[in-house]
């Protein structure tokens, strides 16, 4: 029938994720890890943002299309993008307009490490008995089951990352250094000292010890 070939056609959750109704409450589950790993503490370092925009489509294209796939399953078609001013359809996340406006946002992220700047970058939708995020800085996609996400971290934590990409992770400056000053808030090293003839100068030898006590000659 023709309702039964509808039903066929219809777009199902991906076979990879996990589904919101078969995950226990108050959990996040991280169905896509970040595409690649930053190459220094910032999210400009991202290989498949900096390697221009035939890398960032190849890298993102399958992504995002099982995230528009994993929408429209929940009756989700309209999906727009809300990172970009013109709010362009979802499936358009991998197209030039997209990628040049990211890279001009992205770089004025550069003075906090990647960790902190990714959270700016999710985008989340909601549909009946869960909803799910997807990063547009990384493409990393999380998952949940209820009407709001859990305030926890997602789980399980992510491995180093997909398959043959960089296993080098972004570690973040301690909490008691100032992150937001250049060099992460660590003055620089003094300058070598210099005397007048040119090269450093060596520190003087320390004076030799005096020598031991004796007595004069005819002395007691």
């Amino acid at each position: 029938s023709r309702l039964a070939m509808a039903l066929v056609c219809l777009p199902r959750w991906p076979a990879t994720w996990i589904p919101p109704d078969q995950m226990p409450d108050g959990q996040v589950i991280q169905v896509e890890h970040p595409i690649s790993v930053p190459t220094s503490r910032t999210a400009s370092s991202l290989p498949h943002i900096n390697s221009g925009l035939t890398q960032w489509k190849t890298s993102m294209n399958d992504v995002v299309m099982l995230f528009y796939t994993a929408l429209e399953s929940h009756s989700i078609v309209a999906a727009c993008c809300d990172k970009c001013p013109n709010q362009h359809t979802f499936v358009h996340v991998v197209g030039p307009k997209h990628y040049r406006h990211l890279w001009s946002v992205v770089e004025n992220y550069d003075h906090m490490p990647y960790e902190q700047a990714r959270e700016h970058f999710w985008q989340e939708w909601l549909f009946r008995g869960g909803g799910m995020r997807f990063n547009h800085l990384d493409g990393a996609v999380e998952v949940w089951r209820g009407a709001v996400r859990p305030q926890v971290p997602p789980r399980p934590q992510p491995p180093s990352m997909r398959p043959g990409a960089a296993t080098d992770a972004s570690i973040p400056l301690p909490p008691s250094v100032d992150q937001t000053a250049p060099n992460g808030g660590i003055p620089p090293p003094p300058p070598p000292r210099t005397s007048s003839s040119g090269p450093p100068t060596a520190p003087a030898p320390p004076a030799p010890p005096p020598p031991p006590y004796s007595t004069l000659p005819g002395q007691p």
